[in-house]
């Protein structure tokens, strides 16, 4: 199951229908099947390294650019599973961190 819903800027509490879709991915999750985040897992926020219940536990996640740090936090790394960084042509001069 492919989870990208939200992007890394969350805030505030999940409302349908996208805390339905959650809690869809987590019991799909809990049957066995595989989770692919996008970018981030739902409900991860990567800037300020929290999470906002229910989150999404994934099985990979495949980032863009370069790692998130909010990725390689003790508990964003737990929810991201295996991390899968794919370059997306940003020239290494550009980025700024």
């Amino acid at each position: 199951m492919v989870d990208a819903l939200l992007g890394s800027g969350i805030r505030g509490v999940l409302r349908d229908p996208v805390r339905s879709a959650v809690e869809l991915t987590r019991r799909a999750r809990a049957a066995g099947i595989p989770i692919v985040a996008v970018d981030t897992p739902t409900a991860v926020d990567l800037v300020r390294r929290k999470t906002i219940e229910p989150v999404v536990a994934a099985d990979l996640t495949v980032t863009f650019h370069r790692p998130k740090t909010g990725l390689l936090s003790r508990r964003g790394a737990a929810l991201a599973g295996r991390i899968l960084v794919a370059p997306i042509g940003i020239p290494p001069g550009a980025d700024r961190g």
